[in-house]
């Protein structure tokens, strides 16, 4: 028995059949993420090692030197590029396309230990770290934070109050914040005063390391309960900073601030931030790998709500980017799409079949062909993104194509005086094959393209 005849045969069978497609592919729908772009990750691992106050050249011969020594020797690398800069070395190791990063970075890791006995020979270099890029970390995200009265606090604001509870939102990966001026308690020293009581500026630095410091105390019993103590010794204030004891001149002490001035300030900034013709803090807010864009963003709108009131009323928060709206945009334009395929389809069955009720069965073909998609997107672990809203809108036209070429062959068999179930299963046997051959040829078109590889492999894939 053949498929259209199953069909007519067991309309009951044919119509749990799409009942379970809808079914299995809203749920699927559901629960797909909504993305601008599919997961991206590039075989490329950069090794990056801050080396302050060195110039290029000894950046060279110091740390990247001794990385190349060792990280040339990774399995399965294809190529190393490194550039060293002042007070900086990267070093990329670039492998092939479809090798796992997740063992390349512990192999990296390995090198990176192998070459540590002769990198701890520059001092002032720090430990190196690895970078590794993808998709998910493009700012979902961009907002600017901005006050008046409260300007001077901004930074802390941002910190403690805004950032933080940010971070704690399901799906978010991290929050970077550019501009502001963080708070620094700034010493200014007198060298007449530091002079005259044979004092060092090494030997003042010391006190008030040994001074800003909680330290456990022991503890007690107090009946069946034992209490911990510790000793809060963490300055508070600059007041505090002032009056710390930094050396003795015989039986007087000497203070901070008989050698100094000690102010409570800001440091200088190094990066500025404006929203119009305002200071600001730029927020950039980026998601964990996996997580839905959509619902992220939503989540941070909703946490943003309760945040404004728990901070002065001053504090502005401006929207710079929000990739939702990118996504909703192409979303809403498949719809249209969708919706202006249909009027088309029924226009275009009227006026060569001149039967309504036919134009409408191909329209179902629309909806039903994007609802089986979903079940295959999500069954690959793909999202939705751009890239597969304009294959879904390509496989549509074939689909609908398909559907009228077999529905005016079922008209031309009930116009000879056949009854609708013969000619629906006679039409759709007898150009079955032929349609079958069109969609397979321009399947064998395309398929090609799954065996590309890089970026365009991950493009073409989905």
């Amino acid at each position: 028995m053949k498929l259209p005849e199953i069909a007519v045969r067991r309309p009951v069978a044919t119509i749990m059949v799409f009942a379970a497609i809808i079914l299995l592919g809203s749920v699927a729908f559901f629960k797909l993420n909504l993305d601008m772009l599919p997961d991206i990750e590039p075989p490329a691992v950069s090794v990056i090692t801050p080396y302050p106050g060195a110039s290029a050249t000894d950046v060279e011969s110091d740390i990247t030197k001794y990385l190349e020594d060792q990280l040339s020797t990774t399995p399965n690398l294809d190529r190393l590029e490194s550039k060293s800069k002042d007070n900086l070395s990267v070093v990329n190791c670039i492998f092939k396309w479809g090798a796992d990063l997740d063992v390349a970075v512990n192999d990296i890791r390995e090198k990176i230990d192998l070459a540590k006995p002769d990198l701890d020979k520059a001092k002032d270099a720090k430990t190196p770290y690895i970078f590794k890029f993808s998709s998910s970390m493009v700012p979902v995200l961009v907002m600017t934070v901005t006050a008046k009265e409260s300007s001077p606090d901004l930074y802390r604001i941002v910190d403690k109050q805004i950032s933080d509870p940010l971070k704690r939102v399901a799906g978010v990966g991290a929050v970077v914040y550019i501009g502001g001026q963080e708070r620094q308690i700034k010493v200014h020293f007198d060298r007449k005063a530091v002079e005259a009581h044979h004092l060092s500026v090494q030997q003042v630095r010391n006190a008030l390391a040994a001074e800003n410091l909680n330290l456990p105390a022991g503890s007690v019993k107090v009946g069946r309960n034992e209490l911990q103590i510790r000793v809060a010794g963490r300055y508070r204030d600059a007041a505090e900073i002032a009056n710390t004891v930094v050396g003795r001149n015989g039986d007087a002490f000497i203070r901070l601030k008989d050698v100094a001035a000690v102010t409570d300030a800001h440091e200088e900034p190094q990066e500025w931030a404006w929203s119009g013709s305002s200071p600001a803090i730029a927020l950039i807010i980026q998601k964990q790998s996996g997580a839905n864009t959509v619902r992220v963003i939503e989540a941070i709108k909703e946490r943003l709500k309760t945040l404004k009131e728990e901070v002065p009323a001053d504090i502005e928060l401006h929207t710079v980017l929000d990739n939702s709206d990118h996504i909703y945009a192409m979303i809403n334009n498949l719809v249209e799409a969708a919706v202006v395929a249909a009027i088309l389809v029924i226009v275009v069955c009227i006026l060569f079949l001149r039967r309504f009720r036919s134009s409408l069965i191909v329209t179902l073909a629309i909806p039903f062909s994007l609802i089986g998609a979903f079940i295959g997107l999500f069954a690959m672990g793909y999202t939705i993104n751009v890239i597969s809203l304009m294959s879904l809108s390509i496989a549509v036209g074939l689909v609908v194509d398909d559907a009228i070429v077999v529905l005016e062959n079922i008209i031309r068999h009930v116009e000879k005086g056949k009854s609708p179930k013969q000619a629906a299963v006679e039409a759709t046997s007898e150009v079955g094959l032929a349609v079958t051959a069109s969609t397979l040829t321009i399947v064998v078109v395309f398929a090609p393209l799954l065996l590309v590889k890089g970026l365009a492999g991950i493009i073409f894939g989905q």
